[in-house]
């Protein structure tokens, strides 16, 4: 009760813990009265009628002549029975001592919670600390795969960074009707925009079958095939079928739509998964994270960033620049709930996250971006990378362990690979459909000839 009234009445709600309300209520009535009296003109002599009140209460109170150890173990604690005088006389001298040098005490009870406060804070720094820089490992059959691809051939790497480049160009060059014609005749538009879908779509197998760990045999990728054309069709019909309801085309928000009609189909994959591990509950626990890990990036790059997209066209030079920070959040956001799945389903899945969200987060940028941006908004995206790379720098130092250091390591180089590669590539990508059918693609036939030229 004492130690209450020298703190805030705030801080001594927190104080008092008692399974019984109306003790822990008694208590802070008790440091209330105390409180009141210290603020009084002549405080000596309010505190000692305060005192003296409690000791009037106590003496009016039984006291055991065990002590509650004592009476547990069957010994008697040596005390006299009922001698509620003893205990009188203690808090007499208590009083005493109190009613004189209150203030003193109260300083130094001050100066030993701002201690505490102080102790609480470093270790709230620390275990931040802890959060940001504390990295996991690999596994050791991921750490020989590592191994093993550093004398692999360059060959497949190459054709899978031109190869997803051909289907982009090609759907480009296709001899569409014109929009005048009726729709039976656009077939080719119908048919490619299904099969865009479908490689768009395709990602989310893989990354199940990534996280997850299975082992891909020929039927499972002949499934994840059919089920990538599935949502593809789902989302491509939905589309359409919203613009012959609404009779506009395109359907506004329709990437948006498209992509949450799509992603309904997730479920059919449970199907694709052989049935030996649908019946073991521990990997369905491990695939219904996985189905969490969709929904945060459908949330994020399908729809948070495509609203972006919209709204840093139209923004002003001050807005462009803040709107470069939520894009880093959006991407923090999904590697941060990656490190939590890893924590249940192992480090190994960590590049799986860093590469899609690098990905999306790059992808974006690009389309955001080209239509002209602030050179403030252009130089805070560099002073973000730059940070990024000098934490994982930072990182690698505070962790002289060689397995943790290639865990940040690979990490760090998908990163830049990817920063290096989607860009090169969607460059390429206006570059070629520019000469080929620029008017196939709204975001080519909006820029100018400078404006192409200064990308």
């Amino acid at each position: 009760m004492v130690k209450c009234a020298m703190v805030d009445p705030e801080v001594a709600a927190d104080i008092v813990i008692s399974n019984s309300q109306e003790l822990k209520e008694s208590i802070l009535r008790g440091s209330e009265r105390l409180r009141q009296a210290s603020a009084d003109e002549r405080p000596q002599e309010a505190l000692r009628k305060v005192f003296a009140s409690f000791v009037s209460e106590l003496a009016r109170k039984q006291f055991s002549a065990a002590s509650a150890d004592g009476d547990q173990m069957g010994i008697a604690s040596g005390g006299l029975s009922e001698d509620a005088s003893v205990v009188c006389a203690i808090m007499t001298e208590f009083i005493a001592h109190l009613s004189t040098s209150w203030q003193a005490d109260t300083a130094k009870q001050q100066r030993r919670a701002a201690k505490v406060a102080r102790a609480l804070g470093a270790l709230t720094i620390n275990e931040a600390r802890d959060y940001l820089f504390t990295w996991d490992a690999f596994s050791p059959p991921y750490q020989e795969r590592l191994a093993a691809a550093k004398s692999a051939s360059r060959w497949p790497g190459v054709l899978l960074i031109t190869l997803p480049l051909l289907p982009a160009v090609a759907s480009m060059a296709f001899p569409y009707a014109p929009a005048s014609d009726s729709w039976e005749k656009q077939g080719a538009f119908f048919g490619v925009l299904i099969v865009a879908c479908a490689c768009m779509y395709y990602m989310f197998p893989i990354f199940l079958l990534s996280v997850l760990g299975v082992v891909r045999t020929r039927k499972i990728n002949i499934m994840l095939v059919a089920w990538s054309f599935l949502a593809g069709a789902t989302a491509s019909a939905t589309d359409f079928v919203g613009a012959v309801i609404f009779q506009v085309f395109p359907l506004p928000l329709q990437l948006i739509i498209g992509a949450i009609a799509g992603f309904s189909q997730v479920v059919w994959l449970w199907w694709v998964l052989n049935a030996e591990l649908r019946r073991d509950p521990a990997f369905r626990w491990r695939f219904l994270l996985v189905c969490m890990a969709f929904t945060l990036y459908m949330i994020v790059f399908a729809c948070a960033f495509l609203l972006l997209n919209a709204v840093l066209a139209r923004a002003r030079p001050l807005l462009e620049i803040a709107l470069t920070v939520v894009y880093l959040v959006g991407k923090l956001m999904w590697e941060r709930f990656g490190i939590f799945l890893s924590k249940h389903l192992g480090a190994d899945i960590m590049p799986i996250f860093i590469y899609t969200g690098s990905v999306s987060y790059e992808t974006n940028f690009c389309v955001a971006l080209a239509g002209g941006v602030h050179p403030g908004a252009f130089a805070m995206i560099l002073g973000i990378d730059a940070v990024e790379n000098i934490f994982h720098l930072v990182s690698m130092a505070r962790n002289p362990s060689p397995k943790v250091q290639q865990f940040i390591m690979a990490q760090t180089l998908l990163r830049e690979f990817v920063e290096v590669l989607v860009p090169a590539q969607f460059l390429l990508l206006l570059t070629v459909l520019r000469h080929i059918q620029p008017r196939y693609n709204n975001l080519v036939c909006s820029l100018s000839d400078e404006a192409f030229r200064s990308l």
